[in-house]
C-alpha cells in the first residue's frame, strides 16, 4: 500500500488542508520549508523510499540528494539511497549499519555512505571518494 508511512509522518500529513502546498508538509514534517519533499523523500528525484518506507532525514548538496528511508513495520530497519550523477545513477538502496539522530552510515561491499547535517561524503576500502558539504538538511520530527 502506498500509506505505509510512519505515523509520525501520516499524523503530520492528515493535519494538512487539503489546499496546502507540499512545502507546508516538508516544514512541518522535516523543519524544511520547500516544496519538493513529501513523506517518501524528494520528489523529482530518484532519493526517494520504496513501499513500506518513509523518509526519516533528507539531505541536499550542490550536486545532488540523499535519503535515509525506515521501515515503517521495523524502525530499525533503514536504508540509503543517493541521487549524485556519476557516484550513484541508479537508485540502490544500502542498508544502513548505524543510525543516530545526525549521523547514518551505509555500506556496500568496499563503499561507505555517510551522511551528517554537515556532509554526505563516500569512501571506497577506507579512502575518501566524494565528500560535499550539506546545504539542506532535516530530519522527521517525531511528534
Amino acid at each position: 500500500s502506498t500509506h505505509c508511512i510512519s505515523s509520525a509522518a501520516s499524523d503530520v500529513y492528515k493535519r494538512q488542508p487539503t489546499t496546502t502546498q507540499r512545502g507546508n508538509f516538508g516544514l512541518r514534517a522535516f523543519g524544511m520549508n520547500r516544496d519538493d519533499i513529501d513523506a517518501k523523500g524528494w520528489v523529482g528525484s530518484t532519493a526517494r523510499c520504496s513501499g513500506g518506507y518513509y523518509a526519516r532525514v533528507l539531505a541536499e548538496t550542490s550536486s545532488g540528494k540523499a535519503v535515509i528511508c525506515e521501515n515503517s513495520n521495523n524502525r530499525q530497519q533503514r536504508h540509503y539511497i543517493g541521487d549524485f550523477g556519476e557516484i550513484s545513477d541508479t537508485p540502490d538502496a544500502y542498508t544502513v549499519d548505524s543510525f543516530s539522530g545526525n549521523r547514518a552510515v551505509a555500506k556496500n561491499g568496499g563503499y561507505t555512505y555517510t551522511v551528517t547535517p554537515n556532509a554526505v561524503t563516500v569512501t571506497q576500502d577506507g579512502e575518501e571518494i566524494f565528500r560535499e558539504p550539506v546545504t539542506d538538511y532535516g530530519v522527521l520530527n517525531a511528534g
